[in-house]
């Protein structure tokens, strides 16, 4: 790991701020899809990474559409 310690960790994160918005917003969005995906894996869950991201970010109608070109393939 590149910072050993939380001293470094903050002192890095804290010459990176103030973080643009679209910047906010990447890692808000990405927080919530590790959050989610890992969460959901140790509770049993076999969606994968991308299959999470689809679902919380484009909603269960994508989802549909997605299981549904899955199980044709198959």
């Amino acid at each position: 790991m590149k910072y050993l310690n939380i001293k470094k960790a903050l002192a890095a994160w804290l010459n990176i701020q103030p973080l643009s918005e679209k910047d906010r917003e990447r890692l808000i969005r990405r927080f919530i899809v590790d959050f989610n995906y890992n969460s959901n894996h140790i509770e049993g869950n076999t969606l994968t990474y991308g299959q999470t991201e689809i679902l919380l970010l484009f909603g269960e109608v994508m989802m549909y559409f997605y299981f549904s070109s899955v199980n044709w393939r198959i």
